[in-house]
């Protein structure tokens, strides 16, 4: 008797066969993520070190290069007409305070104002000076520069002559008090004579400037409310 292979039997086997096929296949594709997943983490810690090891060379550096930064501290005026920056004042070592220097940076102003001249530039000193002077003060200033002042400027040096100023140095000999040693330079009539010279100046700062136009000149409020000046030396360079 002959025997025939069921249709299902024969079915049922070859699904089988493709169902370990297929799990075969799906276990390898796991494998290959697993790997793949391990080599993404290794390369992320590499260059996650790379990066940490950056950052501390940086970190290094800059902490090297901390000392050689230093900070220059300069008080300068800037003509508002002409942009050119003039009496520099630098504070190095520590060895002066701001406020000192400040107080000597005008002081050099007030002198320089007070102490040069041509014919041209005498109104506009003299409208400068006002700023830097007190109430108090200002009718002796005015005198100082009065046309009718025997010793005024005007009468020692005509249309013609000039003078400029070299400050020397700056003291403090007291409470807002100070002494302003200059040379100073007359030129007249082709002759040439340079003085030593003291001011002796007393000031004060206000709170705040009085109008828009002292604002912008001295904005800090230094204020002149005492001014001599004295002879140094009665020695005098003169060249012909």
């Amino acid at each position: 008797m002959t025997h025939s292979k069921r249709p299902g039997s024969a079915t049922s086997g070859v699904r089988r066969t493709e169902e370990a096929r297929y799990f075969k296949e799906a276990s390898a594709w796991d494998d290959d993520r697993v790997v793949s997943l391990q080599k993404s983490r290794r390369t992320g810690w590499w260059v996650a070190s790379a990066e940490f090891v950056l950052i501390v060379m940086l970190t290094a550096a800059v902490l090297f290069m901390l000392p050689l930064k230093t900070t220059d501290v300069r008080l300068v005026r800037v003509d508002s007409s002409t942009g050119i920056v003039d009496q520099v004042v630098k504070l190095a070592d520590a060895k002066e305070s701001y406020d000192e220097a400040m107080t000597k940076f005008f002081l050099r102003r007030v002198v320089a104002l007070r102490e040069t001249y041509t014919r041209a530039q005498l109104q506009n000193n003299y409208d400068q000076s006002v700023l830097f002077t007190a109430p108090v003060a200002r009718g002796q200033l005015k005198g100082d520069f009065s046309f009718d002042n025997l010793n005024g400027p005007y009468k020692r040096y005509g249309e013609l002559g000039t003078a400029s100023v070299q400050i020397v140095a700056i003291a403090f000999v007291a409470k807002n008090v100070a002494q302003v040693r200059y040379v100073r330079t007359d030129r007249k009539g082709g002759a040439e004579v340079q003085s030593h010279w003291v001011a002796t100046v007393e000031f004060r700062y206000v709170s705040q400037p009085a109008g828009e136009e002292a604002r912008g000149v001295n904005p800090l409020g230094f204020q002149v409310t005492n001014y001599r000046n004295d002879p140094e030396a009665t020695l005098e360079v003169a060249r012909q």
